[in-house]
């Protein structure tokens, strides 16, 4: 889970928001990854290493300055030779089906599976399924200055998932945001 952005527009840590009662971010999404995933980690930067209470299960941003794109490249750095299922501390209406959902639509034979919203021009970079033989495009889109994911998507072979409400994968990134998500998800439980 990516959790090293500097949430400068929060204000705060985004992945210590409360979402889901008392349970801050990282930790409701760690809960729903850990059903799914073989293994779990927390990728930060080295400002929250000190922060986090198991840092075993941590990959520290190895490219600084580089978002979301160098975070990926980290988790590769670590284990090249395995997929990672790439997930935002900033998406507070993920789900476990919704994530099991992703992984059941996995394809092996493509460098990534992920999504497109309906109403959006770029393609979902940060609720993503990227296989082994993604790596190479990523690292080349990064050396020619690309620190986009969802560019760099689409310089791949992906397994395309449409999907059917935009909202799940809200992105939330400042305070007027944070509210108008704990209103949805209060909806949601209605």
């Amino acid at each position: 889970m990516l959790i090293g952005g500097k949430s400068s527009r929060m204000g705060k840590d985004k992945s210590l928001l409360c979402y889901q009662g008392t349970i801050p971010q990282r930790e409701y999404l760690l809960s729903l990854l850990a059903p799914i995933c073989q293994s779990t980690y927390l990728s930060c930067n080295q400002h929250q290493l000190a922060q986090i209470s198991q840092p075993e299960a941590v990959i520290v941003d190895r490219f600084q300055e580089s978002g979301p794109m160098g975070a990926i490249l980290s988790a590769f750095g670590h284990r090249a030779d395995c997929a990672w299922l790439v997930v935002a501390c900033d998406l507070p209406m993920l789900s476990v089906t919704f994530l099991e959902c992703l992984v059941a639509a996995r394809n092996t034979k493509k460098q990534a599976t992920a999504f497109r919203k309906q109403h959006a021009r770029l393609p979902e970079p940060l609720c993503t399924i990227y296989e082994p033989s993604s790596y190479q495009t990523l690292q080349n889109e990064f050396d020619r200055g690309n620190l986009s994911p969802a560019k760099a998507l689409l310089a791949m072979d992906v397994a395309w998932q449409e999907l059917k409400d935009d909202d799940i994968l809200m992105n939330v990134n400042n305070p007027q945001e944070h509210i108008e998500a704990l209103a949805k998800i209060g909806r949601h439980l209605k």
